[in-house]
């Protein structure tokens, strides 16, 4: 009868006594996306910037910035974006083109007819690493596909303005 009475106790004082270890970053730190990037072959470089942490990857092919974080934590969202530099300009309406096809990304052209991509990589809740890197291979997939597309677009000839 006592025996059956200890085992519980002893039980609790085990959980109570097991070690404590530490979380490590989750893919919503800034550390922790570092991490999926490096264990994907990529380098980050990052830099600060007034609207949060901006991770700028394999020497500026593509970055990623971070919103809404605490302390470089718990960022909500990111926004992964890549400009591309033609030879050429091209119209704002091969970006809608693309923007018609592509629901996942959204294209556009700057103030110097430049071509960028940009998708958002949501951080909330439990993203796994898993699903956090599954995202950032399908964007540079898709930025694959966006520069074979941007090469067919027509140019703008700049000295008919």
């Amino acid at each position: 009868m006592l025996a059956s009475h200890m085992l519980p106790l002893l039980a609790a004082l085990a959980i109570v006594s097991a070690p404590v270890q530490a979380a490590g970053p989750g893919t919503s730190d800034v550390d922790g996306l570092i991490g999926v990037l490096t264990s994907m072959g990529h380098s980050v470089v990052e830099e600060d910037a007034d609207d949060g942490p901006n991770l700028v990857i394999d020497g500026g092919a593509w970055s990623i910035s971070l919103a809404d974080c605490t302390e470089r934590a718990q960022c909500a969202y990111g926004w992964v974006y890549a400009r591309r530099q033609l030879e050429h300009y091209v119209y704002a309406e091969c970006a809608n083109d693309w923007n018609g096809q592509e629901p996942f990304s959204t294209a556009w052209i700057d103030n110097v007819s430049q071509p960028w991509l940009v998708a958002t990589l949501n951080l909330q809740g439990d993203a796994s690493p898993a699903a956090v890197g599954s995202t950032l291979a399908w964007y540079e997939a898709q930025l694959a596909r966006f520069e074979d597309y941007i090469q067919t677009c027509p140019p703008i000839d700049k000295d008919a303005f």
